[in-house]
């Protein structure tokens, strides 16, 4: 009686085995995508932008520059950005100059260890140049619509490598001494040229394009220039001398706002 029950069971089992091993799976062999549009493989990439910086302490950073890169796979590309910059006081350094004024022409005068406005003017450090040498990776991109009116590229991608910032002074620009006269219990006194120059560190970004075409885009990016430095050009570790110790690690932060566009203009397209 089992037996007869069992039996109908394994015959149909049998009879379902034979037919998905006879059946052909029509999405065997075939790409994820069909008719993917390479948008950065193989393509030079040119990034016009505005930057400007979000964290310096003293002098605000802002300016003009460009991202040139090479995308050798959809999702690896080799780059170069640079930027030449302008600057403008923060609110902190209004303070602190306004402060350094009030002190120097109240009764008492400056305290010891305090600088002169003139002499804070001179070493407080501002920066006209970035440079940046990278890699990037593109780990996520696709296509959206917009009530299906309109359709758009986008990708999220991460940069990291070598970063330089040039950062400049007031001080002595005719070559004369920085403060008159040195006083070696002083380091306001001193000269503080050694903390301005070209500063080399890591650079680390993230940002993200929006492509209107197969060749023309939008590109929003923040960088990180991680670098030892000295905003202030003073005394910061107490030894009243102005010495390369008196540099400490800075994240120098960065919004880019800009425009790319992608050579050859015309994208293949992967069957």
């Amino acid at each position: 009686m089992r037996t007869q029950k069992l039996l109908p069971l394994l015959l149909l089992a049998v009879s379902s085995t034979s037919w998905a091993a006879g059946r052909h799976n029509p999405l065997e062999g075939q790409p994820a995508i069909h008719n993917r549009l390479e948008l950065r493989r193989l393509r030079f990439e040119i990034a016009p932008e505005f930057v400007i910086s979000t964290n310096q302490d003293y002098k605000h950073a802002f300016g003009i520059g460009a991202n040139l890169q090479f995308h050798i796979l959809s999702w690896l590309a080799a780059g170069f950005e640079g930027a030449y910059l302008f600057n403008a006081n923060t609110g902190l350094e209004d303070r602190v100059r306004g402060a350094l004024t009030a002190a120097q022409n109240s009764p008492g005068g400056l305290t010891f260890g305090q600088p002169t406005p003139q002499q804070h003017d001179q070493r407080i450090l501002g920066a006209n140049a970035l440079i940046s040498v990278y890699v990037t990776v593109t780990p996520i991109s696709g296509k959206f619509s917009l009530f299906s009116a309109g359709f758009a590229y986008y990708d999220f991608y991460g940069s990291v490598g070598v970063g330089m910032m040039n950062f400049t002074q007031k001080c002595c620009a005719g070559g004369e001494d920085p403060a008159g006269t040195s006083d070696p219990a002083n380091p306001n006194t001193e000269d503080p040229r050694i903390f301005s120059g070209i500063k080399v560190g890591g650079m680390f970004g993230l940002g993200a394009h929006l492509y209107f075409t197969d060749w023309f885009g939008m590109q929003i990016e923040f960088r990180d220039f991680f670098l030892k430095a000295n905003p202030g050009g003073g005394d910061v570790n107490g030894d009243r001398h102005l010495t390369p110790a008196d540099e400490t690690p800075q994240n120098n932060l960065f919004f880019g706002l800009g425009f790319s566009f992608l050579l050859p203009p015309k994208a293949k397209i992967v069957p």
